[in-house]
């Protein structure tokens, strides 16, 4: 039994190989508590270091953020500038095909009055507006013929002379003399400039009260006409005089009947109605006919006198056609006369086929053109007549005068006209037409 009792106590003992067995049970369930802890420990210090990263992590995330801010912001300045070079190209393209369109423009040549009408205006002084006016009753037709080409009449302000009549020109190119062409103006820089060239418009009795003064007095009034109106050494002054016939002729009519008064008188007659005593104030023609080519030569004026309305319409309307026309005749002298035209006439109707061809035979003008083709209405149908012409005895002249009949309605300054195209015309057109020497001079 003793030795019964000491087994089991011996079995406690630290060197038995039971003790031996628990202890590293023991040292593990320490370790692995000592693990945790350190684990907890770990957990607790990651804890407090965490806000560290993220103040870092933020700080990346706004770098970012304003680094791709600033390539946005640079692509969008990028394409920005380059489609400002782009509306800059276009526009420049633009500016030139506007420039080259307006160099085309004011350098085509014109020769028609009603083309460059438009370039002026006609200014009268305020008394040719009244109803006495010598152009009273030809104002009107002047004003529809002027407004129908685009060129307006207006009022001077009140002048020191009466009867002017100036024209101010819109300018809208230089003449550069050295490349003998035009050089637009740009939009801002056209300007308005008064012609050198005013009219005087007078009735034949006050041209007459002057020469009846004496001692040049006609000559002493123009001169006085330039200083009052401040005209320029070159500006050219033109005298329109009206009703000039009829003073002669009364003149005449009042000479007639002096002279039959001192008739009766010589015969012891009795005289029959008044005395004709205002025949000893009249002018006789050649005398006012000497002193008009007086003052023509020494004060260099142009005069011209009309007599019918019409005639003042035709003079008032072809005088602003010429200046309107005068600066365009420098570009018209720079080129060939046998050189083609820059802008050649097109058509696809027949009728305007054969004017524009019949206008480019020397001589013919539109009207003249306007009047063959009316006749005819095709090239086709001219050269058939032709055909006809020489297929019949001597056809070669009846082929020659075919056109002599040909109405022109209107001259080249646009005044009326019911003339015959003529025999040497119609040849000329002939020749164009038909000729077949290759050497032949139209």
């Amino acid at each position: 039994m003793a030795k019964g009792t000491e087994g089991p106590k011996s079995n406690r003992k630290a060197g038995s190989p039971l003790s031996k067995g628990k202890e590293p049970a023991a040292d593990a369930a320490k370790a692995k508590k000592a693990r945790r802890s350190l684990d907890v420990d770990e957990d607790v210090s990651d804890d407090a270091a965490a806000p560290q990263p993220k103040k870092k992590r933020k700080a990346d995330d706004l770098d970012k953020a304003a680094k791709a801010e600033e390539q946005r912001a640079a692509k969008a300045r990028k394409e920005a500038d380059k489609e400002r070079e782009n509306e800059e190209k276009r526009y420049a393209r633009e500016a030139a095909k506007s420039r080259l369109r307006k160099l085309a423009e004011v350098n085509r040549v014109r020769t028609s009055k009603n083309d460059v009408l438009r370039d002026i205006s006609v200014h009268l002084s305020p008394d040719l507006f009244e109803p006495s006016s010598p152009l009273s009753a030809a104002l009107p037709e002047i004003t529809t013929r002027l407004a129908d080409n685009k060129c307006s009449i207006q009022a001077l302000p009140p002048q020191p002379v009466e009867g002017v009549v100036k024209f101010l020109r819109r300018v809208r190119a230089t003449w550069d003399a050295a490349r003998r062409r035009f050089v637009p103006l740009a939009d801002g820089d056209e300007r308005d400039e008064w012609e050198s060239h005013v009219v005087l418009v007078l009735r034949a009795e006050a041209i007459v009260d002057r020469i009846l003064v004496g001692n040049d007095e006609l000559g002493v009034w123009v001169r006085d006409v330039r200083d009052l109106l401040e005209l320029a050494a070159e500006t050219q002054v033109l005298l329109l005089i009206t009703d000039m016939a009829k003073y002669h002729a009364k003149t005449k009519s009042l000479a007639n009947k002096r002279f039959a008064e001192q008739a009766r008188a010589g015969l012891g007659g009795p005289a029959k109605g008044k005395k004709s005593a205002d025949a000893a104030c009249r002018v006789s023609r050649e005398t006012v006919e000497k002193e008009l080519v007086r003052v023509q030569i020494d004060e260099k004026v142009f005069i011209v006198q009309v007599e019918k309305t019409e005639n003042i319409e035709d003079w008032i309307y072809n005088l602003a056609g010429d200046i309107a026309l005068k600066p365009h005749k420098l570009l018209r002298k720079s080129h060939l006369p046998f050189s083609a035209p820059d802008h050649t006439k097109k058509s696809s109707r027949p009728l305007d086929a054969l004017e524009a061809m019949l206008q480019e035979v020397q001589g013919i003008t539109a009207s003249a053109a306007a009047g063959i083709a009316g006749g005819y209405g095709s090239f086709a149908a001219l050269m058939r007549a032709y055909e006809r012409e020489e297929a019949r005895a001597a056809g070669r002249e009846r082929a020659e005068a075919m056109l002599v009949d040909c109405e022109v309605r209107a001259r080249v300054d646009g005044a009326s006209s019911g003339r015959k195209l003529g025999k040497a015309m119609s040849k000329r057109v002939y020749s164009v037409m038909r000729g077949t020497d290759p050497l032949a001079l139209a």
